[in-house]
């Protein structure tokens, strides 16, 4: 079977790092806690060369102060998309029959799970 690598999405706050309710904490904090196994997780998916696109429902103006607090935590990433609703986000992808499905979905409990639980 020949390996493909994957592409992470991956949502920032309650997800990576503790969604704060106090959204100017958000905003002016350089470090956030860290949720259970990101750095981890995020360094294994990128050490075996899966692309990391974190999202993020954060405004684009405050792409500074967000990268910081990624680089301040330690997570490495390819892309960074900003300014997506707090909705539900939907991931549509083709497959061949012949293949094996070609998305999958996971969702975690807000500042709880992290990532140690997501294969």
């Amino acid at each position: 079977m020949t390996y493909y690598p994957k592409t992470y999405f991956l949502d920032i706050d309650g997800t990576l790092l503790k969604h704060l309710n106090d959204f100017q904490d958000t905003i002016h904090l350089e470090e956030l806690p860290i949720l259970p196994g990101v750095t981890e997780k995020v360094g294994q998916w990128h050490c075996k060369g899966h692309t990391i696109v974190i999202t993020t429902g954060r405004a684009e103006s405050m792409r500074a102060a967000t990268e910081l607090q990624l680089q301040n935590a330690g997570i490495v990433y390819d892309q960074l998309i900003m300014g997506l609703t707090s909705g539900v986000r939907v991931l549509v992808n083709d497959h061949v029959k012949s293949n094996e499905l070609k998305a999958e979905a996971y969702s975690v409990l807000r500042n709880v799970d992290g990532l140690k639980d997501v294969p």
